[in-house]
């Protein structure tokens, strides 16, 4: 049991052809038939798996860089585990180039910032969508101190609070390499799920190791988009330190 606990995922997805992604954001609910929201739902019945066969309470979705597929990623396995019954509260906490107010139609003036400077209450902040069983709480307005607010107790009340109201928190956080930010919120929720561009060179993939090495968050696991093959492809692996051979 504690093996399956805290192994990776093993199913690794190629989720999108380079253009799909904001052509069709919602892929799960608009293009229920598609393969690639079969991946989705590949992707959501090994995360069920996480923890003694139920979903992990709340996790951060990231890259190593930005444009890798991380905001499709958390918009549509979202959608995917709502599709289930569940509650879910999907969270813009990359707040310095939000996306999700994009995918749902919303203007980015309320939201996570101006919840954790106080301008606006909980209830002000989530959002209902067009989704059943799905809330979410974009970005809100630009901050000059996005790490600090992030690393604040405010925001950890914030998860715990959501943890009791929702049953899945998901958050689409910052890229790894450029800041810290997505390492701040990973580590204060249950885990993290990894999205690579197959075609990341070795230097950001090692960079990316020992980001994770170095913090206390757990990786769940890690989807691979663009992989060669087409939409159907699939890559496994079993360690999170196992990385390609130096050419």
């Amino acid at each position: 049991m504690e093996r399956k606990k805290t192994s990776i995922l093993r199913k690794i997805i190629n989720l999108f052809k380079p253009k799909e992604v904001w052509t069709s954001p919602l892929v799960v609910n608009n293009q229920a038939d598609s393969p690639t929201s079969e991946a989705y739902k590949v992707l959501r019945t090994n995360l069920h798996l996480v923890d003694d066969g139920d979903f992990p309470k709340s996790f951060a979705i990231t890259s190593a860089l930005d444009k890798e597929g991380k905001s499709s990623v958390a918009v549509n396995l979202a959608v995917a585990i709502a599709q289930v019954g569940k509650k879910v509260v999907l969270v813009d906490s990359d707040l310095r180039k939000p996306t999700l107010h994009k995918v749902f139609g919303l203007i980015n003036d309320t939201g996570l910032s101006n919840y954790l400077i106080e301008e606006n209450t909980f209830e002000e902040v989530l959002r209902e969508t067009i989704i059943p069983n799905l809330k979410v709480v974009i970005s809100g307005s630009r901050l000059h101190n996005p790490t600090e607010i992030l690393s604040s107790q405010k925001m950890y009340s914030l998860i715990k609070h959501l943890e009791k109201e929702a049953d899945v928190i998901i958050f689409d956080a910052a890229p790894l390499i450029p800041v810290a930010d997505a390492m701040i919120v990973s580590c204060q929720v249950r885990g993290l799920i990894l999205v690579v561009d197959y075609h990341s060179n070795r230097k950001n993939l090692m960079r990316v190791k020992q980001i994770l090495d170095d913090s206390k968050a757990r990786l769940f696991g890690a989807v691979i988009d663009k992989f060669p093959g087409g939409i159907d492809g699939y890559y496994y692996f079993s360690s999170c330190s196992r990385m390609p051979e130096k050419e």
